[in-house]
């Protein structure tokens, strides 16, 4: 454990490096998926499930950053052979992680990008108005803000189970499929709720370390004396070691993601609210191992507990988009609190490092 978020707290410090974390995190979602339908089927202990499911072990351990996954061993010839066959074993991960993170990050950023984008605008002409005195043109600046982050908080209701969905399928199409997820979601209400209070409250100590470098100076008097290659290695060595907050943080939040969707589709597809074909090649193939997919007989409760489960779940689901809805504008909210303590004119709406790109290095 400690090796990996060492090697995780490197990774988010340059952009490829980022990428390596994003695809790194994607498999280690798919390893949290597979436990969750491993304890549907009754194996509720991991190991006593690998050993009765020969198809979980690729799954068995946490993924590594180099090594490519566990595949069937080749019969290299000659020397040239040989060398490819050993990068493969021993490096073919990298590329690999950074292909699922590319994926990932664009499919992301799809949907939340068009938000930051007129965040980052309606931020600069906001302040650009107020120093120009621009009293004719201050409502753009917040009524931009309003629509980003309407934009935003609506395609927060997509991305968690978007971004398991990818992971646990292997295929970065099936990030679009938003009929399937959002029934999932909709399923779910109350992972979906819990889940959006996660990312707010985590988010917290994470908005306090991004804002901290603005009060340097007042914990280091002799600060403004140094010089700007003095103050570059301080905020290396800061962003270096405050990551070892930032991405536990990161992972834990994706990994309760991919529990989330993997219990609510497991529970849709016994349910018969989701169909073997609405499955991906990946998710089915597993699912249909463990036997999964034979459909549970529903309940017949009397016509009181059916009434007053309907009405119980209208009012879980109506409270559960407003609590989803307030705890997505806590975190954006949070952005805009950072950036007006220490404001990042390239990357401090873009890039939310939780959602989009893992990048914990943000010189100010």
């Amino acid at each position: 454990m400690l090796g990996r978020n060492l090697l995780g707290m490197f990774a988010v410090q340059s952009i490829l490096g980022a990428l390596m974390a994003l695809g790194w995190t994607a498999r280690s979602m798919q390893r949290e998926g597979h436990k969750v339908w491993a304890r549907g089927s009754g194996l509720k202990d991991w190991p006593e499930a690998l050993d009765a499911v020969p198809a979980l072990r690729p799954w068995a351990h946490w993924p590594t950053w180099l090594r490519a996954p566990a595949q069937e061993p080749e019969a290299p010839t000659g020397k040239t052979g040989r060398a490819r066959a050993w990068l493969r074993r021993h490096l073919g991960g990298v590329p690999q992680h950074l292909k699922t993170g590319a994926q990932m990050l664009f499919n992301t950023a799809v949907l939340v990008l068009p938000a930051t984008a007129m965040m980052q605008f309606a931020w600069y002409d906001g302040w650009n108005n107020s120093f120009n005195k621009g009293y004719e043109q201050a409502f753009v600046g917040p009524l931009i803000s309003v629509f980003a982050i309407l934009g935003f908080i609506a395609a927060m209701f997509h991305v968690p189970f978007a971004q398991a969905r990818q992971a646990l399928s292997g295929d970065w199409r099936r990030f679009y499929d938003f009929r399937l997820i959002r029934k999932l979601v909709r399923r779910a209400w109350l992972s979906s709720a819990t889940l959006a209070a996660a990312y707010a409250l985590l988010c917290v100590p994470l908005t306090v370390i991004r804002s901290l470098p603005t009060f340097f100076p007042q914990f280091n008097a002799h600060l403004p004396s140094y010089t700007e290659p003095q103050r570059i290695h301080l905020l290396n060595q800061y962003f270096f070691f405050t990551a070892a907050v930032f991405f536990p943080i990161f992972v834990s939040l994706h990994l309760r993601a991919a529990r989330a969707y993997a219990a609510a589709l497991l529970s849709a597809a016994q349910s018969g609210a989701v169909s073997e074909g609405d499955l991906a090649k990946s998710e089915w193939r597993m699912m249909n191992t463990l036997g999964l997919l034979r459909p549970r007989a529903p309940e017949d409760p009397p016509a009181w507990k059916r009434a007053a489960r309907w009405f119980a779940t209208r009012t879980g689901q109506a409270a559960a988009v407003i609590l989803v809805f307030l705890c997505w504008f806590l975190v954006i909210g949070q952005v805009y609190v950072g950036e007006f303590f220490l404001y990042h004119p390239r990357t401090g709406f873009l890039n939310h490092p939780v959602i989009l790109l893992p990048l914990h290095h943000s010189l100010p």
